[in-house]
């Protein structure tokens, strides 16, 4: 099994749209890179983004 890697992204309440992203592609791509990242190291990876 894979170690986890957590990541937490804070943001303020007015700033959480512009993280995320219209639908969701701004952090969609936060994802993808981090998975990228993450399977190089040959772990797994999770982004949460929180206000």
């Amino acid at each position: 099994m894979k170690e986890l890697i957590d990541y937490i992204a804070k943001a303020l309440k007015e700033d959480l749209g512009k993280v995320i992203g219209k639908q969701g592609r701004t952090a969609k791509a936060m994802r993808t890179i981090l998975s990228a990242a993450s399977a190089k190291l040959k772990k797994r990876s999770v982004l949460e983004i929180l206000e």
